[in-house]
């Protein structure tokens, strides 16, 4: 298995954004409608399950992941990935860094700034998330 330091940032991305699709299908896309839900509405779980399911069934609770879920858990996973990765390059290519740090240091170091450059691409997108979710207009596929 390689080491971290010769991962490429590319791979990193393509892994990140995989998982981050895989693990949104499954659970975080419908946690993310259910939070949204309850902070834009005085509807409780219940209330919020019955209205999402009421047309399309358990299928409904998936309404909006494509294209919407699926672009923010791809943009989500590989922004971070990429960040991360890209980071930890730099960090380990400046010699006096390694006088300082260790290695597990400059990955928290690189996770940060793996976070940081998500935060840039993710704000946008999750004002429009928001958008598509609270208004019904925008989660028709019709």
């Amino acid at each position: 298995m390689p080491s971290q330091a010769e991962i490429s940032s590319e791979l990193k991305l393509m892994v990140g954004a995989v998982c981050t699709v895989v693990f949104e299908f499954f659970c975080g896309h419908i946690l993310e409608i259910f939070k949204i839900k309850r902070q834009t509405t005085d509807k409780s779980v219940a209330e919020i399950y019955e209205l999402l399911t009421a047309n399309k069934g358990i299928i409904g609770i998936w309404d909006g992941f494509v294209p919407w879920g699926f672009l923010m858990a791809l943009c989500k996973g590989a922004s971070f990935s990429y960040g991360h990765q890209l980071a930890y390059n730099t960090l380990r290519s400046v010699h006096w860094i390694g006088a300082f740090c260790s290695l597990q240091t400059l990955d928290i170091i690189a996770s940060g700034f793996g976070g940081f450059f998500q935060g840039i691409i993710m704000s946008p997108l999750l004002l429009l998330k928001t958008r598509v979710i609270t208004h019904d207009k925008f989660r028709t596929l019709s």
